[in-house]
């Protein structure tokens, strides 16, 4: 059976004439190794394509995540320091199901992305 790709990409232009760049993992979980690896080379050629440019940020949406164990954890935290190399700024992550939110407040993560509960909250901080 043929699998759909860990992300899903979206571009959208802000009403200020900003652009960003939402991903959305699509899996509600990733636990197999191999599932992780692809989702850390996903991210990353996301930072080498032109999709990305070092004035538009990315933001991820985890809308579909459910369950989120250290191996995801460390790519979102690779996409971060990625994020702030080329936009200064650190990543989104938006729509985050609530017993993934405290993860990220349990680690101590809360500060060190931009949590936003939904997309609309993400772009109203930018």
């Amino acid at each position: 059976m043929e699998r759909n790709p860990p992300l899903k990409r979206t571009s959208l232009d802000c009403s200020n004439g900003a652009q960003i760049r939402f991903v959305t993992l699509e899996e509600s979980h990733f636990i197999e190794e191999k599932d992780i690896e692809e989702l850390g080379k996903e991210i990353h050629r996301y930072f080498e394509s032109e999709f990305y440019g070092p004035d538009v940020p990315i933001c991820i949406d985890l809308k579909k995540i459910d369950f989120l164990n250290s191996g995801v954890l460390g790519k979102l935290i690779i996409a971060n320091r990625m994020q702030k190399e080329h936009y200064k700024k650190p990543l989104g992550i938006v729509n985050i199901h609530p017993h993934v939110h405290e993860i990220f407040q349990g680690t101590s993560l809360g500060t060190t992305f931009n949590i936003k509960s939904t997309r609309q909250e993400y772009l109203d901080s930018l």
